[in-house]
């Protein structure tokens, strides 16, 4: 590969990265984390058991 696919690569994954870390950041969370965000006016509908895995 040259030298300017190389640089336009390390660009794209420089802002492509954080870009898609941003738009699901939901899904990260609830996979990789188990968090599930509930907003502050539906606290009280939250109904989840909750298990740990040993």
């Amino acid at each position: 590969m040259d030298p300017e696919t190389l640089n336009y690569l390390k660009w794209g994954l420089i802002i492509g990265l954080p870009l898609l870390a941003i738009i699901f950041y939901k899904f990260i969370l609830r996979v990789f984390f188990g968090l599930v965000i509930v907003p502050e006016d539906r606290i009280g509908l939250s109904n989840q058991k909750i298990c740990a895995f040993w």
